[in-house]
């Protein structure tokens, strides 16, 4: 009994860990990304990177330029209020950056845009499957997105 009540006390002591989800859902006529803080302390004063490159993807926000067909600019359509700055892609960018003041448990930011493969048969069409491979980042910290188009990166520095 002493045991499990000196292990149950670790655990309580224990730093809370926060995690954040990135979600990209293909769409017509925008795809859209969600980032959700999924618990622990809060993320403040934070860049959170999105590298496209290593999928093979680039951000088509403009009619002119890399992307093909149709494009849409990059709408932050809620919690923009939890960015510091509004995010601000040029067509072509292989990563999307983005400014974040202060994200708590159960907040998210969610924005639509649009996203081309850079060499492909069907450059117009990206799936989660083909989101497989981009990472997310967080200083030194990463996660790379599955074939469901989701990626969870552990905030190991998180202490609430």
């Amino acid at each position: 009994m002493r045991c499990v009540l000196l292990g149950a006390a670790f655990l309580l002591a224990a730093p809370a860990q926060a995690e954040l989800l990135a979600r990209f859902t293909d769409a017509a006529p925008a795809d859209r990304l969600t980032l959700s803080h999924a618990g622990g302390c809060p993320l403040q004063d934070t860049v959170v990177t999105i590298e496209l490159a290593p999928a093979g993807l680039i951000l088509d926000v403009t009619g002119s330029g890399a992307g093909v067909a149709v494009f849409q600019p990059l709408v932050v359509e809620r919690g923009a209020d939890r960015l510091a700055a509004a995010p601000d892609p040029r067509d072509g960018d292989t990563s999307l950056r983005l400014s974040v003041a202060r994200l708590a448990a159960g907040d998210e930011i969610a924005m639509t845009l649009d996203l081309d493969e850079a060499a492909s048969a069907t450059p117009t069409r990206v799936s989660g499957a083909e989101m497989a491979g981009a990472v997310l980042r967080i200083g030194d910290g990463e996660a790379v997105f599955d074939t469901n188009g989701e990626a969870r990166l552990a905030l190991v520095d998180c202490i609430s």
